[in-house]
């Protein structure tokens, strides 16, 4: 999360209500684990609970305006009291932050399924009903917590608010029909090998010059084809025939690269060639933006065919780069 508040400076206030979260939920857990307890009677917590409940983010930021207010004037008497309510109103003002942007993205998609005529107005209609009624965050949600204090035993026993896990990617890629990359892995792995074609990932390291920080962007996954055959050039009909053929060679490659979760999903992925020291080898590179790095692979120096009818195939969609392509062939005559 970190590195997309630095990089999706567009959604910032997404990232940042969603860090105030896992925060707050990885700091129960600690709390959990530990004799801590942060001394606010269950009826207090109940109590700023039930002021809290219901009210709007805009409501929530007025309320926090107006607690800010008491405790710099010198008016709160229990100080304790009101640092309690600000801090769960914090989480509770993060969360609908979280809920309404989960809300406009899940219109967003739906409005776009619409137009498929796939979907039916029906179908759209309980898709959106089921949204609906997920709770992407869910802060009602109660699991019981027993801290007891080594300090004191008299204090109480405490029932812990909890933020359910969060379902982002998973509700989210389910609208938008986007896959993990260990799914699109799977699915393109599922769909087998042609006639002479195997499994190709003869990856190139790339200069640090070239590459992004590769500690804080992803490697992104793939599952590339080469396919080999034989060529029938000048040397090799004179030296041999289709019983007894030459040795194969590369004739093509399908490069499908995966990137999920790119941020700028209006500029997509791109590749370029580099010349190798070798005249029969080139360095395929493919580069996106964040938070993905670049990534290259060492191919046969061809010539490309790029018509649709031998294969040729460059597109980006539901966050998947294809590029296939065949070389040229010198076909043998009798």
């Amino acid at each position: 999360i970190g590195l997309f508040v630095e990089l999706d400076t567009n959604n910032l206030d997404y990232w940042e209500s969603l860090k105030i979260l896992i925060n707050h939920k990885l700091a129960q857990i600690r709390e959990s684990n530990t004799d801590y307890d942060e001394g606010v009677h269950t009826a207090v917590v109940d109590e700023i609970d039930n002021i809290l409940d219901g009210k709007t983010e805009k409501e929530l930021i007025e309320l926090e305006s107006q607690i800010n207010e008491q405790i710099n004037a010198g008016e709160a008497l229990d100080e304790e009291y009101w640092q309690s309510l600000l801090k769960r109103l914090r989480i509770r003002k993060a969360a609908a932050k979280v809920d309404e942007i989960h809300s406009l993205v899940v219109e967003e998609r739906l409005s776009k399924l619409a137009k498929d005529p796939n979907y039916s107005l029906d179908s759209i209609n309980r898709l959106r009903l089921i949204m609906r009624q997920i709770d992407f965050v869910d802060l009602k949600q109660q699991s019981t917590s027993i801290v007891t204090s080594s300090k004191s035993s008299t204090r109480s026993q405490k029932i812990e608010k909890r933020i359910q896990p969060i379902p982002t990617t998973n509700v989210l890629r389910a609208v938008r029909k986007v896959l993990t990359d260990d799914e699109m892995y799977d699915l393109e792995e599922a769909k087998g090998m042609e006639e002479d074609e195997e499994k190709f990932g003869q990856e190139y390291i790339l200069p640090s010059s070239s590459v992004t920080d590769s500690k804080r962007y992803l490697k992104p996954r793939y599952y590339n084809r080469v396919k080999t055959g034989y060529e029938w050039n000048k040397y090799n009909q004179v030296h041999y025939d289709i019983d007894s053929p030459p040795p194969k060679v590369v004739q093509g490659y399908k490069f499908n690269i995966f990137y999920p979760d790119l941020i700028d999903k209006q500029t997509p992925p791109t590749y370029k060639i580099h010349q190798t020291e070798n005249p029969e080898l080139v360095i395929l590179h493919f580069q996106s933006g964040p938070p993905y790095q670049d990534i290259a692979f060492k191919i046969v120096n061809g010539e490309w065919e790029y018509s649709q009818k031998t294969g040729f195939k460059c597109m980006f969609s539901n966050g998947i780069l294809h590029l296939w392509f065949n070389f040229k062939k010198y076909r043998y005559r009798r």
